[in-house]
């Protein structure tokens, strides 16, 4: 159980809550909301621009532990909250180390851990949180924010959403470890292979290699494995290079990899309409393959850039892998996530991610009319589905068998 303080205005609900705190008039675990806040605060006393209509909210979670067990905390928090999200509105956040959640590369949610001492002892834990739930406020240029509201069509109540989140939090933080919780983070978080570039050196590129388990983000030079260098607090001169308007005047490279071809693309800048042509290559056409992944490379920034790849197939990406390598290329495979869909009764992995999206089109459109679903590609495929998502059957046609 969680008592949840809920007031119009606050100068700050972490400030309330370490208030409540120092006079005794509140015990962990306790929660705090506001509907607006007059002195909102981010890290490194950053205003927090806090309009009606967004969750504002402090979870203050009980003392315990050593302090240098704690350095996975801020990371906890964002990945529970990035869970309560999925959950409750089929929204995947990415989290971008070390408590920043993002969709689409703009700012969704931001954190605040305060905490204190007790001699060997960590005192209680408040975790601020800020999410946009009905507005995205604007943030100093190149960053950019983006609201539940916007990404969802849906309208949320703050009471109730914080209310939720603060069960799940105070329920999830003490049961997961740090074992646990860097193996959940792989949901949520940012590829190992990712490229970030330091703001203060523009033309220094760095890749991320992986989250050790205090908490610290492990960086490499782009084309070397040597030396790593280790990150124990946030670094705003940081970014990762696809965030916003950090994409702009970076590459990207991206591979579709078929069970009959693979599909190669460049695009310059990252978020420019228009792309190389991106040609299919079928298996014995290792010369074209060859020379598209040498001609982009020789328009990247630099050896080591990543070729981001989607794969059914891991014969044909094994063999991108090596022929990128050849050019000087990074092959990361973009990770396979399960997916929130309306009707729980179709099997994902008997239908596919193409047949699943149409399902999925329909059912919004329509969502209490059932349908006989088809399409006409490649292979045509055949789908008959209730109105409640239910699958009923449905038939996967090549080209030969339709014919």
């Amino acid at each position: 159980m969680i008592t949840l303080i809920e007031l119009e205005e606050l100068d700050s609900t972490s400030s309330h809550a370490q208030r409540l705190l120092d006079a005794g008039q509140a015990r962990p675990p306790f929660a705090v909301r506001a509907d607006r806040q007059t002195g909102g605060r981010g890290r490194r006393g950053a205003r927090w621009e806090s309009p009606a209509g967004n969750l504002y909210l402090t979870v203050v979670l009980p003392a315990g532990g050593r302090p240098e067990q704690t350095g996975l905390a801020p990371l906890k928090a964002a990945l529970l909250t990035a869970e309560y999200v999925l959950q409750t509105t089929g929204v995947r956040l990415t989290l971008k180390w070390p408590n920043d959640l993002l969709f689409a590369g703009r700012k969704v949610c931001g954190f605040l851990l305060e905490g204190s001492l007790r001699g060997d002892e960590a005192g209680p834990v408040a975790i601020g949180i800020g999410l946009n739930l009905a507005h995205a406020p604007p943030l100093p240029a190149p960053a950019r924010a983006a609201s539940l509201a916007a990404i969802t069509g849906r309208a949320f109540d703050p009471s109730a959403f914080a209310a939720g989140l603060a069960r799940h939090l105070v329920d999830g933080f003490g049961a997961r470890g740090a074992e646990a919780t860097l193996a959940a983070l792989d949901e949520f978080a940012l590829p190992a292979g990712s490229v970030w570039q330091d703001g203060s050196a523009p033309r220094t590129l760095r890749r991320l290699a992986g989250i050790d388990p205090d908490g610290a983000l492990r960086l490499l030079p782009l084309a070397a494995d040597d030396p790593l260098e280790r990150l124990t607090s946030i670094d705003h001169t940081l970014h990762w290079i696809y965030q916003g308007g950090h994409a702009l005047g970076h590459p990207l490279v991206v591979a579709d990899v078929g069970n009959t071809s693979t599909k190669v693309a460049f695009f310059s800048p990252a978020g420019a309409e228009k792309a190389a042509p991106a040609p299919a290559f079928a298996d014995g056409d290792e010369a074209g393959l060859r020379a598209a992944l040498a001609r982009f490379a020789g328009a990247v920034a630099g050896p080591g850039w990543p070729v981001h790849a989607l794969s059914v197939s891991p014969r044909r990406l094994a063999r991108l892998t090596e022929l990128a390598e050849e050019a000087g290329l990074r092959v990361l495979p973009l990770a396979k996530r399960p997916v929130r869909r309306r009707g729980a009764a179709y099997p994902l992995a008997a239908l596919g991610i193409d047949r699943l999206a149409l399902i999925e089109a329909w059912l919004a459109d329509h969502p209490r009319e059932a349908a006989l679903i088809v399409s006409a590609g490649t292979a045509t495929t055949v789908d008959l589905v209730r109105g409640d998502g239910t699958h009923e059957g449905g038939l996967n046609l090549a080209g030969l068998q339709t014919s």
